[in-house]
């Protein structure tokens, strides 16, 4: 969670804590006029739709899966998600997609989406695998019966109080 940041001649480098103690080679020498500067700066990814509790969850360096974050927010609510319909939104870099890179960019990316099919078993051994990146949304969209039911249930609460009404001899 914590991003080292060096300042020299106008110029300034991130890099997480984490990998300029794991990897040698990013560890620099300082000269003279240089500011490092220590940033907390907890990564995260936001979980939205047909899941226990919509939120943004925190997590570390190191990363978490898909299925890590989807279990952070409670997992899929099997009464109201479309588990065919699961996807992720993210800004790639150009170079990474290159073909999908000629629509307008977002603050110099391209937005890219993945869809995850967890209706399919073989799906969960990718959830766990797929790498989430900070700031990425994850939406997990409603079951169209979902969609019929809130209907429904609208539909009844028109018609209950008119019935009752009927009933009671209020309206003949």
């Amino acid at each position: 969670k914590v991003t080292i940041q060096l300042s020299r001649s106008g110029q300034v480098l991130r890099l997480p804590l984490e990998d300029i103690i794991a990897n040698p080679k990013e560890n620099i020498s300082l000269r003279s006029g240089d500011v490092v500067t220590a940033l907390y700066q907890p990564l995260h990814v936001t979980i939205m739709g047909a899941t226990q509790q919509s939120k943004e969850v925190d997590f570390e360096a190191s990363g978490i899966s898909l299925a890590q974050a989807l279990v952070r927010a409670g997992g899929i609510n099997g009464n109201e998600a479309d588990a065919r319909a699961v996807f992720v939104f993210r800004l790639e870099s150009p170079k990474l997609v290159p073909g999908l890179a000629k629509g307008p960019l977002v603050d110099g990316k391209v937005p890219v989406v993945f869809r995850f099919d967890f209706s399919n078993p073989a799906t969960l051994f990718v959830a766990q695998e797929f790498p989430i990146q900070n700031k990425d949304l994850i939406y997990v969209a409603s079951a169209p019966v979902t969609d019929l039911q809130k209907f429904l249930g609208l539909i009844v609460q028109i018609v209950y109080p008119i019935q009752g009404l009927t009933t009671a001899g209020v309206i003949k």
